[in-house]
């Protein structure tokens, strides 16, 4: 439930408060010295850049958002933050976003189903775990006093070598498994969440991913954000807050 109550706030009972989406009147940035006005014309701006329907579309179904075909049931939230050059005044610096990135940062909430997860974070790890397979095996024959032995004969960085080599591949490997691998599950779900409908739209508008530039990075969740810009229900777009201060 939300404690919006309010009611002296220049944006209670808006569609803009709506869209703000806070769990609290203590947590909004108005009666904590935001401007109210210029909040008001963000929010509008922030309305215009959003694709027919909004996002709520992403996280609000019970079924699969990224299966192609027949939809699974969802069990969890797949996250791509996105970001917008407007406003300028907005646009922060961070550890994690350098200067002008962005000004507004807005999530995308995918509803995802187990499967296609598994799939998604398979083809994450599979580059790293291949190269960590291969660098046990070579480890193990570096390690062997027989075969450590002739390889040092031969020259006596060899094992060395031979275990730095096995990292390279079994990486350049894994990578070379992941795409082959992401041409047969893009089939049945979409791989790449930028080539989601929504995402196009998105980007079509001027929007882009925060990190991962032509290939989205999805943070996996089982539970959503609900609280921002882009978070809220559809049913809270339009309808505004009643006079009991929750809605």
């Amino acid at each position: 439930m939300k404690n919006i109550n309010n009611f002296d706030c220049e944006l209670f009972d808006t569609e803009a408060c709506g869209a703000l989406n806070m769990r609290s009147c203590k947590s909004c940035p108005v009666p904590n010295g935001g401007d109210a006005a210029q909040i008001a014309e963000d929010v509008e701006l922030f309305e215009s850049l959003m694709p027919e329907g909004g996002l709520a579309p992403l996280f609000e179904p019970e079924d699969c958002q990224l299966c192609r075909g027949e939809k699974q049931k969802k069990s969890g939230y797949a996250i791509l933050d996105m970001g917008h050059n407007e406003p300028k005044r907005l646009q922060r610096r961070s550890w994690l976003l350098p200067k002008g990135v962005a000004g507004f940062l807005v999530p995308m909430q995918f509803a995802c189903c187990r499967a296609c997860r598994r799939r998604l974070l398979f083809l994450s790890y599979l580059p790293l775990l291949s190269s960590i397979l291969l660098t046990a095996i070579a480890v193990m024959l570096a390690t062997n006093d027989a075969i450590a032995m002739s390889l040092r004969k031969m020259n006596s960085l060899l094992p060395l070598y031979l275990v730095g080599g096995a990292m390279l591949l079994g990486y350049l490997a894994g990578l070379l498994i992941a795409i082959i691998l992401r041409k047969g599950y893009n089939r049945v779900m979409v791989v790449n969440a930028l080539e989601h409908p929504t995402a196009i739209a998105m980007m079509e508008k001027g929007w882009f991913p925060v990190l991962g530039r032509g290939r989205a990075k999805l943070v996996f969740t089982k539970k959503r954000i609900d609280r921002g810009l882009g978070t809220a229900p559809s049913s809270e777009q339009k309808v505004t807050i009643g006079a009991s201060g929750s809605l």
